[in-house]
């Protein structure tokens, strides 16, 4: 199948193509066939598969050949044309053609092959040639009118007679004359002035008129009128002369034979089906036929007489005017094409000069036109649709089921990389795919129901995967058979990706706050444990005791751990944020390394030199680093390398990688590396999930990425991990850097109490658990202080009105009924905003509950903590008091 057959198929015109009753032809711009319908066959003799293998000129007749040409190359120029020829079919046979070739252009304008129209005008030719000959020979056939008829083919210089003019001359026709014998029967200077007409008629078309004297063989003198007429061919060039000779001695006998004649001829031209008209030299209808009546609607007396300008619409006149003019005036046979609004119809007309005056014929060529604008809207509306594909964000493929790929959009190109040229003609399944059962269940379901929808997995040029959602349409060919399907993917990679990405934060979100509510629980039971066994372990004296109470509140404080690490991934608990080193980080991580890390493991440290400071948790920022360090360790069971390294990168938010998009400026980056066993994409997807661990039973609880990338998130930044399996696995913590920021030096832990911050200092403790509240109003009842217990906000208000100028520092629970925490808070800062509050919790305080916290002047104290911690706390708020 060609281009040109499959583009009329694939836009509806295949039908109009093979069906229609004139031959259609398409020629390249070297004048090969590239498609031909059958008419074209039955017109020419040769099949659709022998046209394709043949040029155009060879099927036209040889003295037509340059002609037809020169309106091919016309045509491959860009200007349609439209001519008469005479074309020879394989048999040899001569046909008369009424040709119209038009130029196809391609997307850029180019004109890439000529489509041409060719309609059989053989019947109508022969009925005007037989109508011109048998008027000029039947004319001078009665012997009664003593007029011989002569017609000169100028093609093959033969000059045929009437047998009356072998009479007239006295001869026979065994013994005809040639043209240049029938010569030798004028003498001078009528031998001269025939030749010069005959040579005038053949080259400028003028008709003959002369008195002459002929010489006859039997050595008689006739004066005789010699009278002529160009007959001119498709191509508009004169092809033969029809003329008579006349006895002029008996006019009058002549005459009525004339007479007679003429009304033969005029009978036997209005029995033809070809409306004619004749038109005298003065522009008025001399004669018009039956059809030429119909065409019209008007009788042959009303018409007889009327201008050409009174028969034909201002419109028609126009083009019909200019053509019969030239007609007139020049003898040139000329055709012209109008919609006449009388009629609402298209006529065409061609106007053939003749002697005093000009024979018009007409035709309706209103069905023509129509399709001929048809075609022409549907070939713009094609090309409006290729232009619209050619748009479309999605990528469009048509996919033949028994010939692969024949169209493949720019979308298509650039979602898989190949251009159309390197698919065309290819089966998708061959490289488009990895997993042929999904394609091949697909395939079945669109051949079964015609259609199929959903989502599926297909490879790009370099290999990577993309997921698409696929509307999948078959198309059935003419016969009602399975003959393509029309693919229509959107690349939906990046919006999964999202939509689970969401989906895990939702789920994340969701233990994050369950987490925080058991947390919150479980440092409400720790908090007492943990300060409990601080005091036994102050006044125990018994080793084997110590021992026992030391095991316990090693295991206590182990839970408490876990308890913060929920809190880290749950909430992104904030510890004591201050400057810090990465170098002196990466310093104590080799430290850890080296205690640890098994002998077959190489560690290689890098940090860039002037590095700029962090401001954070160093403390959680090196559990995170150590976390990861852990994590190789136990990647590598049989040896590798780990790497550790800091380095300084710009982030202008249009990074490559989707979590580093968010991010702008300078950002301090510790990478950690290993070459262990690696991990999958789907295990990828699933390691920061709390709770998911690919370790052993009991060597891992699953929270450790979680925890470590809520610390991350916690300091303004992101953890990203890259991880192959077999190639090992490499994490990158992105934290602001800070230029300006001091590192410190850290605070000392331990302070001493003076005499002076303990005499006379009254504590207001508060707090909804009565096992802490009671281990408070002891720990503070050691220390020396004198203490207010109130278990809720409410109560601690009261007891803070009543007895406000002996109450020195309120100890309150975040969270109680009533009245919480931060309301209490608020209450007291407006009523006396010198009183130190501490508020104690075992949830992380959100952003918004810290800032009204640190407005009002309150310290904010995790729970569990020990005595020692508290006390420390104490000092410090009553110390700046």
């Amino acid at each position: 199948m060609t281009d040109f057959q499959r583009v009329l198929e694939r836009y509806g015109f295949d039908a109009l193509f093979r069906g229609h009753p004139d031959a259609i032809y398409a020629f390249d711009v070297e004048g090969n066939f590239v498609a031909g319908n059958d008419s074209l066959s039955e017109l020419t003799g040769y099949s659709r598969e022998e046209l394709l293998t043949l040029n155009f000129l060879p099927l036209v007749a040889p003295d037509l050949q340059e002609h037809t040409e020169e309106q091919f190359r016309a045509a491959c120029n860009g200007t349609a044309q439209r001519y008469r020829s005479i074309g020879v079919s394989k048999n040899g046979r001569r046909f008369h053609v009424d040709v119209t070739n038009l130029p196809l252009r391609d997307e850029t304008g180019e004109v890439v092959a000529v489509m041409g129209i060719a309609r059989d005008i053989t019947e109508f030719v022969m009925a005007v040639d037989s109508l011109a000959v048998h008027s000029s020979i039947s004319q001078v056939s009665s012997r009664v009118a003593r007029v011989a008829g002569w017609s000169i083919d100028l093609q093959n210089r033969e000059l045929r007679s009437s047998d009356e003019l072998f009479e007239l001359i006295g001869t026979t026709p065994a013994h005809a004359p040639s043209l240049n014998e029938s010569l030798e029967y004028y003498d001078e200077p009528y031998r001269s002035r025939v030749a010069q007409a005959l040579r005038r008629c053949e080259e400028e078309g003028l008709a003959i008129n002369l008195e002459v004297e002929v010489k006859t063989m039997r050595g008689e003198r006739l004066r005789a009128q010699l009278m002529a007429a160009a007959v001119r061919g498709d191509a508009g060039r004169v092809v033969r002369i029809d003329g008579v000779l006349q006895d002029v001695t008996d006019w009058a006998r002549e005459r009525e034979t004339y007479t007679e004649i003429q009304h033969r001829v005029a009978d036997t031209i209005g029995q033809l089906a070809v409306p004619l008209y004749i038109i005298g030299r003065d522009w008025r209808l001399s004669f018009v036929n039956r059809a030429g009546c119909e065409l019209v609607a008007m009788r042959e007396d009303e018409l007889i007489g009327y201008a050409i300008t009174d028969v034909f619409s201002a419109q028609a006149n126009e083009a019909f005017q200019r053509v019969s003019w030239r007609a007139m005036n020049r003898d040139e046979v000329g055709t012209a094409t109008a919609y006449l609004d009388r009629f609402q119809r298209w006529m065409e007309v061609t106007a053939y000069p003749i002697r005093d005056g000009i024979l018009l014929t007409a035709s309706d060529v209103t069905s023509r036109i129509e399709t001929q604008v048809e075609f022409e809207q549907a070939a713009r509306r094609a090309q409006y649709l290729a232009r619209m594909l050619g748009l479309a964000k999605d990528a469009m493929i048509i996919h033949e089921l028994r010939g692969g790929i024949s169209y493949w959009n720019p979308a298509a190109e650039n979602l898989y990389g190949w251009s159309s040229a390197q698919v065309v003609s290819k089966n998708p399944v061959d490289f488009l795919y990895h997993d042929l059962s999904c394609v091949n269940q697909a395939v079945a379901t669109v051949l079964r129901d015609g259609y199929w929808a959903g989502e599926i997995e297909q490879r790009t040029r370099s290999g990577a995967l993309v997921t698409v959602d696929a509307r999948w349409q078959l198309v059935r060919g003419d016969d009602g058979e399975p003959d393509a399907i029309f693919e229509v993917n959107t690349d939906v990679t990046e919006r999964n990706r999202e939509i689970s990405s969401r989906a895990r934060n939702q789920r994340m979100e969701s233990l994050g706050t369950l987490a925080g509510g058991i947390a919150h629980d479980l440092n409400n039971i720790f908090t007492p444990i943990i300060m409990s066994l601080e005091l036994l372990l102050g006044r125990e004296t018994d080793e084997s005791k110590r021992e026992l109470l030391t095991s316990m509140e090693r295991n206590v404080n182990r839970g408490a751990d876990m308890v913060r690490q929920v809190l880290h991934f749950a909430r992104g608990v904030e510890g004591t944020r201050a400057a810090f080193s990465p170098a002196q980080v990466l310093q104590e991580v080799m430290q850890f390394c080296q205690e640890v890390l098994p002998k077959n493991i190489v560690v290689v440290t890098d940090d860039s030199p002037g590095l700029p400071s962090v401001v954070g948790d160093v403390t959680q920022i090196m559990q995170v680093i150590v976390n990861l360090v852990t994590n190789a360790r136990d990647a590598m069971p049989n040896g590798g390398r780990l790497t550790l390294r800091a380095s300084l990168k710009n982030l202008d938010g249009k990074a490559v990688q989707p979590s580093l998009k968010t991010l702008n400026g300078d950002f301090v980056v510790f990478e950690v590396s290993d070459t262990g066993i690696g991990m999958d994409q789907e295990t990828l997807g699933k390691i920061f999930e709390p709770f998911f661990t690919t370790k052993d039973v009991g060597r891992g609880t699953g929270l450790g990425l979680s925890t470590s990338r809520a610390i991350v998130r916690s300091h303004g930044g992101v953890m990203d991990v890259e991880s192959l399996p077999g190639f090992g696995t490499r994490f990158d913590l992105y934290l602001p850097a800070s230029r300006n920021a001091t590192i410190s030096s850290p605070l000392e832990s331990d302070r001493v109490r003076t005499s002076e911050q303990v005499n006379q200092k009254r504590v207001l403790v508060v707090d909804d658990e009565e096992s802490i509240l009671m281990l408070l109003r002891e720990v503070m009842s050691a220390e020396g202080f004198s203490y207010l217990l109130a278990r809720d906000g409410c109560e601690a208000l009261n007891l803070a009105t009543e007895r406000d100028s002996d109450v020195d520092l309120v100890i309150t629970d975040l969270n109680m009924p009533r009245m919480d925490g931060v309301a209490l808070v608020k209450e007291l800062h407006e009523r006396k905003p010198e009183l130190p509050v501490i508020v104690m919790s075992g949830l992380a305080t959100d952003a918004a509950t810290a800032e009204r916290l640190e407005m009002s002047g309150a310290r904010f104290l995790a729970k569990p903590f020990t005595v020692s911690q508290l006390l420390n706390v104490v000092d410090e708020v009553l110390g700046g008091h």
